[in-house]
C-alpha cells in the first residue's frame, strides 16, 4: 500500500483523445502542426516529445477529431500498444490511438508519465477489445495513482531521471562494445577472407580437444553417478555466460 493519498485520474487532469485527419484530402497534412502516431512515443528514448513524422494543417485539424494540446500534456498511448509515455515540449495533436493527460496544478507531468508507465502492466488489463486492446478513457479516467506532495514528486522525477541516463549509458556502452569487438578482432587478424595471410593457420584439432556435450536421458545408475552442473544453449549469451539458471545433470564418470 502507497504512503500517500492514491486519486483518481480524473480528479488531476483533464483527459482528451485524438483523432485522424482524412487521408484522402491533401490539404489536411504536411502543415505546421506536429501530430503524433503511437510509433512515435514507443521509438523514443527519452520522457519527452518535440517532434512527430508527420505534421497537419490547421484545416485538418479544425475538420477533424484532432485535438491541439499544451505543452506539457502527458500522451499515453491507449490502443493496441498501452501504456507507453511521453510528455508534449510544444503544442501538438494526436491521432486516436492516445489518451492525452492534460495535468492540473496537483500533480507534475514528469511524476505521472513515469508513474502510468510503472502500471502499464496493470492498464494493458484493464483495455477490453477483441480486434485489437483499447483501454477507454472513461476507464483510465478512474484509475487511482498515489499522489505525493509537489516537492516530493520532483525529487522522485530527479532520481528516475537519473536512473533513466544510467541505462541509457549502458545501452549505448553495450552497443559500442558490439562493434568494437569485432572491429578490433578484424584489425588483429583480418576479415575471414584474408585467414592465413597475416598468421600461420592450422586446423582447430591441433589447437583445442574438440567434444560433444552430454546427452539427456540416459539411464545411469545412482549409486555411480554424481551431479554436475549442465550448460544448456540457453546460458551462452552474446559474448557472455548467463549462469543465474544452471540445470543440474546427473553423470558417471
Amino acid at each position: 500500500m502507497s504512503a500517500f493519498a492514491e486519486i483518481p485520474l480524473a480528479e488531476l487532469c483533464t483527459v482528451v483523445g485524438g483523432g485522424t485527419p482524412r487521408r484522402s484530402n491533401a490539404a489536411y497534412f504536411d502543415g505546421t502542426i506536429p501530430w503524433a502516431t503511437p510509433t512515435d512515443v514507443t521509438a523514443l528514448d527519452s520522457l519527452f516529445i518535440k517532434r512527430t513524422k508527420e505534421a497537419i494543417t490547421e484545416v485538418g485539424l479544425n475538420e477533424s477529431s484532432a485535438r491541439l494540446v499544451p505543452a506539457g500534456t502527458v500522451l499515453m498511448t491507449s490502443r493496441a500498444t498501452i501504456g507507453y509515455t511521453a510528455i508534449a515540449t510544444r503544442p501538438m495533436a494526436t491521432n486516436q490511438g492516445f489518451a492525452n493527460l492534460i495535468c492540473g496544478d496537483r500533480i507534475v507531468p514528469e511524476y505521472l508519465a513515469y508513474c502510468l508507465r510503472h502500471q502499464r502492466e496493470r492498464l494493458v488489463q484493464l483495455a477490453g477489445g477483441t480486434t485489437f486492446r483499447e483501454l477507454p478513457k472513461s476507464t483510465l479516467k478512474k484509475v487511482c495513482i498515489p499522489v505525493p506532495p509537489l516537492d516530493e514528486q520532483r525529487r522522485i522525477v530527479d532520481i528516475l531521471n537519473r536512473a533513466a541516463k544510467i541505462e541509457r549509458l549502458r545501452r549505448l556502452a553495450q552497443e559500442r562494445l558490439r562493434e568494437f569487438i569485432p572491429a578490433l578482432f578484424v584489425s588483429m587478424f583480418g576479415d575471414h577472407k584474408q585467414v592465413g595471410t597475416k598468421f600461420p593457420c592450422m586446423p582447430l584439432r591441433e589447437a583445442a580437444a574438440i567434444a560433444s556435450g552430454a546427452t539427456k536421458g540416459r539411464k545411469i545408475d545412482p549409486k555411480h553417478a554424481v551431479e554436475v552442473p549442465y550448460l544448456r544453449v540457453a546460458n551462452v549469451q552474446d559474448g557472455f555466460l548467463r549462469l543465474d539458471e544452471i540445470t543440474l545433470l546427473s553423470h558417471k564418470f
